[in-house]
Parts: structure tokens; sequence; C-alpha cells
């Protein structure tokens, strides 16, 4: 089943009203473009604190403004350089990084962030939501990688990346690298 999701429909389930009708000039109310008819991406990742594996969610959106990365979520200075990484890793992979803001959302904002390992997720969670990857192909999916400048996943080191256990029950597949 496909998900669909637009922000016409979103307004018209809060509000109770049929906007539809309304003028298209009137763009506070109606936008007109959908982004793959997703409002986010969400790509599971892991944090390790200690010996234990944390769920994190990174959660990609994509809406109108200036064209930027924000990163939001506890993150250290190297998930902060993760937006130069992914913008140079996506472009030069041959795809078409967005000129819109992109806020990425790495929860529980309570777990603190460390490393490069979430520019793979973000990467994804960015495909995603342009299109370039089917949002159902990473459902239920764990994701952990630093990127290089082009494209090329590098290892993480880390007890998520031995082939140890999967933090949650709701994470189905994963991809770590391993060299």
């Amino acid at each position: 089943m496909e998900k669909v999701f637009c922000k016409v429909k979103l307004l018209n389930s809060l509000s109770g009203l049929d906007i539809t009708n309304k003028r298209k000039k009137d763009k506070s109310i109606l936008k007109k473009e959908c982004y793959n008819n997703l409002m986010l991406s969400r790509v599971y990742s892991c944090a390790v604190i200690g010996l234990e594996g944390v769920v994190v969610e990174v959660e990609v959106d994509i809406t109108a403004g200036k064209g930027g990365v924000t990163i939001v979520g506890l993150p250290d200075a190297a998930v902060q350089e993760s937006r130069e990484r992914v913008f140079s890793a996506v472009r030069n992979v041959g795809l078409t990084f967005p000129r819109k803001r992109v806020i990425v959302n790495l929860a529980p904002a309570s777990v603190r962030k460390e490393g490069p390992y979430y520019d793979l997720p973000i990467a994804v969670g960015v495909m995603a939501m342009t299109g370039a990857i089917p949002a159902e192909s990473i459902e239920s999916t764990m994701i952990v990688g630093e990127l290089s400048l082009d494209g090329t996943v590098r290892h993480a080191r880390g007890n998520f990346t031995d082939g140890g256990h999967r933090p949650s029950a709701r994470i189905q597949t994963d991809f770590r690298p391993r060299f």
C-alpha cells in the first residue's frame, strides 16, 4: 500500500474545512507542490550508550525557505558537520540536493548523538524525500555509516557494526558497513 500524504489533505483533516475550493493564490493555506507526497521521511539509526544500542529516529523534512540544512536533537560537532558531507556526497553521486530548507531531527533529543555515523541515514532520508529512492524501501530499516565527499560509505566503529544485536523489535533490516 502506497503511503500518500499531502499538505492539503493534512490541513483538511486538521481544520475540518474544505480548503480545496479556496483560491490558489492563498499560499498560506494551499501549497502548490508536495515533495514526493511525503510530509517527512523517517530512517532509523543507532547511538551507543555504554554497551547498549539505542534506536535513533532520523526524521528529514524539506520545507520552503532559504536553502540549507539544520540538524536538531542534541548533535555534537561531528554530527553538525554531517550537513556538509551529505550535501557533497549526494551531489557527487549524480543526484540533486534540494534547494529548499532541509530540517533533520535526531530523536530522542535526550540522547547525545556523537560521531559521523548519521551521515548515511541523513542522506538516505533526503533521497527518500526527493524521490530518488522509494520511501517504503527504508521502513523498519536501521542504517549506520559515515560518508566520504564522493559518496563512498566508510566504516563506523562501535559495537553496532560488529554483527551484534538489533536494539529494537521494530527494526527488520539493517545496513551497517563491515570492513
